[in-house]
C-alpha cells in the first residue's frame, strides 16, 4: 500500500500542482483533517462538467482522482479512519460517475483500500462503501479489447474485516454487478466481458466464504450468488459463445460450512441452473452446453454429492446436459447422499428424489425424449438408470422405511416403460430390455427378494 508523509509546506506545493484542472465547469473540494493525509486531482478537458470532491479525515491517507476527456463525471471520495487509501480515474468517458467512501471503527487502524479504472466507456457508473478494516474492493469498466463498454454500473459494499471484492466489466454494454458482503475473510470476484444486459449479485455473510462469477460472450446472462456461513465456494461460468440472444440464468444459495456448488452453462441459449444447499460438506456440480436447457439442484444435509455429468458406468459421457433441451431436477434430502447424472442428446428429463442417508443415484439418458423419475426413502439403497434410445421412460420408488435395496434398469431401445417399487430392505431388482416397446414392471415388498427381467 503506497502511502506519503509530507511536510505541511511540501504538501502545500503539491497539492497545487496535482490540483491541475483545466476543464470547462470543473469542480474541485479537498478537505484533509489530521497528519500526512495526500489529496491529488486532475481534470483535463475541453468541454466536460466534472466534480471532484475529496474529504479526509484521520492518519496516513492518500486521495487520487484523475478525470481526462471526459465529460459530465463526478469523483466523490470520502475517508475516515487510519492508514486508507482511495484510487479513482476516468478516460475517454461520458457521464460517468465514481463515489468511494471508507469509515474504519474508532479506536482501531482502518487498512482500506479501494480503486476504480473507467477508461474508455460511456455513461459508467462505479460505487465503493467500505466499512470496518482490512477491505480492499477493486471496480474495472473498460473496452480495452476493442469493444464498446456503455451504461455498465458497478456497486461494491462491505462491512466486517479483511473482505475482498473485486469488479471488472469489460466490453460490457448496459449490464450490473453487485457485491454485499459482511462479516470476515469473504472474497467475491465478478468478471463480465463482450457481452450485454448481464446482471451479477453477490451477496456473502459469515466467515472465509468465496464467490467467483465469469460471464463472456453472453446475451442477457443473469447470475445471482447468495452465501452465509464459513468456507463455503460458489463458482458461476457462462459463455454463451455466439452470444446471440442468449437468456442464461444461474442461482446458488448456500448455508452452512465447507459446502462448494458450480454451475457452469458455455454455449448456452436461454439455460436455467439453479442449486441450493443447506448444511456442511455438501458438493455440486453442473454442466450444460446445449440450448434451452433446465437444471434444479437442491441438497439439504451433511456431505452430499450431485455431480450431473463425466463419470457415469455405462459408456463415456460428456457433461451433464450436453445436447439441447435437456431437463434435471434433483432434491437431497438426509446425509452422505450420491448422485452422478449425464445427459448427453437432446430433450431428455430426470427428477429424483434422495430422501434419507448413503443413497446412491447413477443416470445416463444419452438418446431423445427419454424420462426418468424416482424417489429413495430409507438408507443404503443404490439407484441405477441407463437409457440410450429414444422414447423411454422409468420410473422407480423406494419407500422410507426401505434399506439396503438395488435397482437396475437399462433400456437402450425405443420407447420401453419399466417401474420398479421396493418396499423392504435388501431387494434387488434387474431390468435389462434391449428392444422397443417393451414393458417391465416389478414390486418388491419383504426382505432379501431378487427380481431379474430380460427382454431382447
Amino acid at each position: 500500500m503506497l502511502k506519503f508523509n509530507l511536510t505541511p509546506i511540501a504538501s502545500a506545493i503539491l497539492l497545487m500542482a496535482a490540483t491541475h484542472v483545466m476543464a470547462n465547469d470543473s469542480v474541485t473540494n479537498q478537505l484533509q483533517v489530521g497528519e500526512g493525509n495526500n489529496a491529488f486531482s486532475l481534470q483535463d478537458s475541453s468541454i466536460n462538467d466534472s466534480t471532484v470532491n475529496q474529504v479526509q479525515s484521520g492518519s496516513f491517507n492518500a486521495d487520487y482522482a484523475d478525470q481526462i476527456n471526459e465529460s459530465g463525471s463526478t469523483v466523490n471520495q470520502l475517508q475516515s479512519g487510519q492508514m486508507n487509501d482511495n484510487f479513482a480515474s476516468q478516460l475517454d468517458g461520458v457521464g460517468n460517475t465514481i463515489n468511494q467512501t471508507q469509515i474504519g471503527p474508532d479506536g482501531f487502524d482502518s487498512v482500506n483500500g479501494t480503486m476504480s479504472f473507467q477508461t474508455g466507456q460511456t455513461s459508467a457508473t462505479a460505487t465503493i462503501n467500505q466499512v470496518g478494516t482490512n477491505h480492499l474492493a477493486i471496480t474495472e469498466q473498460d473496452n480495452f479489447l476493442g469493444g464498446t463498454t456503455a451504461n455498465n454500473q458497478a456497486l461494491i459494499e462491505q462491512s466486517g474485516d479483511g473482505n475482498y471484492g473485486t469488479i471488472s466489466q469489460a466490453d460490457q454494454t448496459d449490464s450490473s454487478a453487485s457485491i454485499f458482503q459482511g462479516d470476515g475473510l469473504n472474497t467475491a470476484q465478478v468478471l463480465q466481458s463482450e457481452g450485454r444486459a448481464s446482471n451479477t449479485d453477490v451477496y456473502q455473510s459469515g466467515d472465509t466464504n468465496e464467490a467467483l462469477v465469469f460471464q463472456d460472450f453472453q446475451d442477457g446472462s443473469d447470475a445471482l450468488v447468495v452465501q452465509s456461513g464459513a468456507l463455503n465456494l460458489a463458482v458461476i461460468d457462462q459463455n454463451g459463445a455466439g452470444a446471440v440472444f442468449n437468456d442464461n440464468s444461474a442461482s446458488i444459495a448456500q448455508t452452512g460450512m465447507l459446502n462448494q456448488t458450480e454451475i457452469a452453462q458455455f454455449e448456452a441459449s436461454g439455460s436455467t441452473g439453479i442449486a441450493g444447499v443447506d448444511g456442511e460438506g455438501n458438493q455440486q456440480y453442473v454442466y450444460q452446453t446445449g440450448s434451452g436447457h433446465s437444471a434444479s439442484v437442491a441438497t439439504i444435509g451433511n456431505d452430499n454429492l450431485i455431480q450431473m455429468g463425466n463419470t457415469v458406468t455405462v459408456g463415456s459421457s460428456e457433461g451433464g446436459q450436453s445436447g439441447s433441451g435437456q431437463t434435471a431436477e434433483l432434491a437431497q434430502l438426509g446425509d452422505r447422499n450420491t448422485m452422478t447424472v449425464a445427459q448427453a442428446n437432446s430433450n431428455n428429463e430426470l427428477y429424483f428424489t434422495q430422501n434419507g442417508n448413503d443413497n446412491i443415484l447413477v443416470a445416463e439418458q444419452r438418446g431423445t425424449d427419454n424420462v426418468a423419475e424416482g424417489y429413495t426413502g430409507g438408507d443404503f439403497n443404490t439407484v441405477e438408470l441407463y437409457q440410450s434410445g429414444d422414447g423411454n421412460y422409468a420410473n422407480t420408488f423406494q419407500g422410507d422405511l426401505s434399506d439396503n435395496n438395488v435397482i437396475k434398469i437399462t433400456q437402450s431401445g425405443v420407447s420401453s416403460n419399466a417401474y420398479v417399487v421396493q418396499n423392504g430392505s435388501m431387494n434387488n431388482a434387474d431390468v435389462l430390455q434391449t428392444g422397443s416397446n417393451m414393458l417391465a414392471n416389478v414390486n418388491q415388498s419383504g426382505t432379501a427378494n431378487i427380481a431379474v427381467v430380460q427382454q431382447h
